[in-house]
């Protein structure tokens, strides 16, 4: 009898830690080499992960192949949790017939100039867009809009190489900026999808986009042909003296505005998720709501990540990185009906060098303080924006604001009760 697995595709080794420990021998991981070997997590068993060069897409599907052949195992479903290997989950999923959104779906969610110019088209509320190719280009993107815009890569992820430009001198410096950066950058998955049939220059562009005030958002959902439910929805909270498009933390519940009905919510969701072709999917979507608009900036077959699992699961019990297997596997699921208030706050390095540690201790002694996780051990290199945008984030604390103050406040007292040391003032 074959041993069913649901394959994740090049998640990292904190999530594999996690759905071994939570859901033993449920899943069979296929792990980017670089990951593994930089890994602090205990390896799982061999017949539960297959470690090769992800970029090598035929060598990836010989070597599982190979893999179920070998251990009697049969595929059950594919789930992806990152962003720079869904392609390849769409390739292997379609090779073994398995339900996943397809490759060309999966192009042009996770191309930000594709997806645009498709909602765009059917009238799909998002922000106008233009690709900059040249520095002659990009001094004439302010008139062009009349206003202010955002520079970014078009296939990047969170506040990664994101800038906010107010005039021609901002934008030659954000332009000149992301051209370095996403030369440095050229040879990661994130900006370079060498899993692709017909590899393209053009993942390296950059794109310019209408600037859109008001109150943010992310939620989780999940579209299967005409019908659509809501996950969860968080409020993201920004502050000005991080890098333009970091957000510091999570509110969850996110409670609309009340001039926002949530069937209209749901009835534009359900439009944007099939103008990009997604039917069946589980999907993340980030957006704006400004007086009555709700404006979509993007859409990805994919749950949430970061600090919004664990946040799911103290507000409402609700486990997202379950639910993903669930759904991938065609499994009934059940979504939450009650929802406590909690709020995710990032934590981040104020300066480069080598990480010592962060005062969890007291920080738990806070009883609004639930939970305290620290991505890195001591010892970890430090590199602030824009070169790295993944060092400096060193974990996250999660909070259940109580009946004393707001919760915007109380999320100011947390943060200042956070400190993190370096090696030089430990």
């Amino acid at each position: 009898m074959p041993d069913n697995r649901v394959l994740i595709v090049g998640t990292t080794p904190d999530y594999i830690a996690y759905i071994q420990k939570n859901y033993p021998r449920r899943a069979l991981f296929l792990t980017d080499v670089t990951k593994r070997a930089d890994a602090v997590e205990e390896t799982p068993d061999k017949d539960s992960e297959i470690v090769c060069d992800l970029f090598a897409s035929m060598q990836v599907q010989t070597a599982l192949q190979d893999h179920l052949d070998k251990y009697h195992q049969k595929l059950s479903g594919v789930v992806c949790y990152d962003c720079e290997w869904l392609a390849l989950a769409a390739k292997i999923a379609k090779r073994y017939e398995l339900p996943y959104p397809s490759i060309e779906v999966v192009k042009i969610s996770r191309n930000k100039y594709l997806t645009k110019i498709k909602w765009l088209a059917d009238n799909v509320r998002c922000p106008k867009v233009s690709l900059v190719q040249n520095k002659s280009q990009a001094d004439k993107i302010i008139q062009s809009f009349g206003g202010p815009v955002v520079l970014k890569p078009l296939t990047g992820s969170g506040s990664e190489l994101t800038f906010q430009c107010r005039n021609n001198d901002e934008i030659s410096e954000a332009f000149l900026a992301l051209k370095e950066g996403l030369s440095l950058r050229s040879q990661l998955p994130m900006y370079n999808d060498k899993t692709a049939e017909h590899p393209s220059e053009a993942e390296l562009e950059i794109l310019a986009e209408e600037l859109i005030t008001g109150s943010e958002y992310s939620a989780d959902f999940i579209i299967d042909k005409e019908e659509l439910q809501i996950i969860r929805i968080a409020k993201k909270l920004s502050d000005d003296k991080l890098p333009f498009g970091t957000t510091f933390a999570y509110l969850i519940p996110g409670r609309l505005p009340e001039n926002i009905d949530m069937q209209v919510l749901k009835e534009k969701l359900l439009e944007a998720a099939k103008v990009l072709g997604l039917d069946h999917a589980i999907c993340m979507v980030d957006f704006m709501l400004r007086g009555d608009e709700i404006i979509f900036l993007e859409l990805t077959p994919r749950i949430g990540g970061d600090c919004i699992p664990p946040l799911v699961r103290q507000s409402s019990g609700l486990d997202t990185i379950a639910l993903a297997l669930d759904f991938g596997e065609g499994k009934k699921w059940k979504l939450p009906g009650n929802w406590v208030n909690h709020v995710g706050i990032r934590i981040f390095a104020g300066q480069n060098g080598i990480f010592s540690h962060i005062n969890s201790d007291e920080l738990l002694k806070d009883p609004r303080v639930k939970e305290v996780y620290i991505k890195y051990r001591s010892g970890h290199e430090v590199i602030l924006p824009p070169d790295d945008y993944d060092s400096w984030i060193l974990g996250h604390v999660i909070i259940e604001p109580d009946s004393s103050d707001n919760d915007l406040n109380q999320i100011s007292q947390i943060r200042k009760k956070i400190v993190v040391y370096m090696e030089d003032n430990r």
